[in-house]
């Protein structure tokens, strides 16, 4: 099963799911070093904001307030 790119309402599900809330920086300090993590590919499938910056990306992509 595929998940719908940047599904808030998902992510919100399986965060509660876990029993634990995740801060958007903090998850989007774990992709960005990662040793697969590949960037363009991020920002094509998923999307970029509208502001460039960190807190925007970290909201735009793992963001559950959607």
């Amino acid at each position: 099963m595929d998940a719908p790119a940047g599904d808030p309402a998902l992510l919100a599900r399986l965060a509660t799911a876990y029993g634990a809330a995740f801060d958007p920086s903090v998850l989007l300090s774990y992709t960005l070093p990662h040793v697969y993590s590949d960037l363009p590919w991020y920002l094509r499938e998923v999307g970029a904001p509208a502001r460039e910056t960190l807190p925007a990306l970290a909201e735009t992509w793992f963001g559950t307030a959607g």
